[in-house]
């Protein structure tokens, strides 16, 4: 065990840096028991999210909830899972995770008010186009350009 907290401690510090390809080369020469440990689940999923890796982040915090849905990660975990969301232009879909963290942690208010924001900009953006085209201003026009 205390192998693992220094090869943990090694990855974190790792991470805090941003040296993500170092830490998940470094994640990935760990026993596999090791590899699937909570904290080492959110880290991978950090460093992809911070390489701009949204999908394979996505993959890994929701992977984090699948084993842990009630770890000391959760919180995180669904924070990450809604900037990955976001970035890949899904606001309603990170709307509902917003909603399933706990109302006392750190960024959740910040999240919603931009959630909020965002589907609101999409909203006005739909209306406008709607009223676009119910007035004929699209259409034929736009096909024959």
């Amino acid at each position: 065990m205390a192998q693992f907290d220094e090869q943990l401690s090694g990855i974190l510090v790792a991470v805090d840096e941003g040296r993500y390809e170092e830490a998940l080369a470094a994640m990935k020469e760990l026993p596999d028991a090791w590899q699937e440990r909570g904290r080492m689940v959110i880290a991978r999923a950090d460093c992809h999210y911070e390489m701009q890796s949204d999908l394979d982040a996505l993959g890994e915090y929701l992977s984090y909830l699948e084993r842990y849905p009630n770890g000391r990660g959760r919180n995180f975990a669904l924070l990450g899972i809604v900037c990955c969301l976001k970035n890949l232009d899904l606001q309603p879909e990170a709307k509902v995770f917003v909603d399933l963290m706990d109302d006392g942690h750190e960024g959740k208010s910040k999240e919603v008010a931009d959630s909020v924001s965002r589907l609101l900009r999409q909203q006005e953006a739909k209306a406008m186009i709607s009223c676009y085209f119910m007035a004929g201003k699209g259409g034929n026009r736009l096909q024959s350009a």
